[in-house]
């Protein structure tokens, strides 16, 4: 390597140092001041149990319409009765409003649940089969997975 060759290679970073120095400067003179920015509001999340009960184990069965979604998607409580606890979610979250219910479940025989609305009570039975064979849109909102065939004996007024 030649003298001119090795100026050449020792004059080429400090040329590309001087470049970079000189495009990053600022001129706050010319230059805008933009607005700060800014946070979107916070999103209350909420984490309570909305059915904060102690089970009565005695009597007939007895729940509660939590919650009415879209759609035909019920949760529902128990509110007393001796119910097989493997069949229900002994806590279930809505992951949509992060609320909690204890002792929940979802109907699966949507079609013949009609006539309570949401935070009613009333008894019921846990039947074998329902019926599913109806109109029902397709937009979907969470309801508890463990989902139970049910007969409502008779609504709580």
């Amino acid at each position: 390597m030649n003298r001119s060759s090795i100026l050449k290679f020792l004059m080429l970073p400090l040329f590309l140092v001087g470049l970079i120095s000189f495009s990053c400067s600022k001129n706050n003179e010319s230059e805008e001041t933009l607005p700060p920015i800014q946070e979107p509001p916070p999103v209350e999340v909420r984490d309570s149990i909305v059915n904060d009960i102690t089970l009565d184990r005695t009597g007939p069965l007895k729940g509660k319409l939590a919650k009415e979604g879209m759609c035909r998607s019920y949760t529902i409580t128990v509110t007393g009765g001796n119910i097989d606890m493997d069949l229900i979610h002994s806590i279930w979250t809505n992951p949509f409003s992060k609320i909690k219910y204890k002792y929940s479940f979802g109907v699966a025989n949507f079609c013949d649940f009609k006539e309570v609305k949401e935070g009613q009570s009333f008894y019921f039975e846990i039947i074998s089969s329902g019926n599913t064979d109806c109109i029902n849109c397709a937009a979907w909102y969470p309801s508890p997975e463990k989902k139970l065939n049910i007969k409502v004996l008779e609504v709580i007024p």
